[in-house]
């Protein structure tokens, strides 16, 4: 679980983006990947659980994050 930051670290130079959705499916947040350490601000959204999707060259992952309140 996360409370306000959610740091991905990807292997290598990696540049592609990320997305957030809520439980519902609806995009909340878009960013680009610009370096193998990425931080994603979650401490806007409500606690909950959200689905993260990362696109690269080498393919797309998708995650489960749990966002707990402060």
């Amino acid at each position: 679980p996360t409370a306000t930051d959610l740091h991905i670290q990807l292997p290598g130079a990696a540049t592609g983006s990320i997305q957030v959705f809520s439980p519902l499916g609806q995009l909340l947040r878009e960013q680009s990947i610009l370096s193998a350490h990425t931080t994603v601000p979650l401490g806007e959204y409500a606690a909950g659980l959200y689905v993260v999707r990362i696109t690269t060259a080498a393919g797309v992952s998708t995650h489960r994050v749990v966002h707990a309140s402060r």
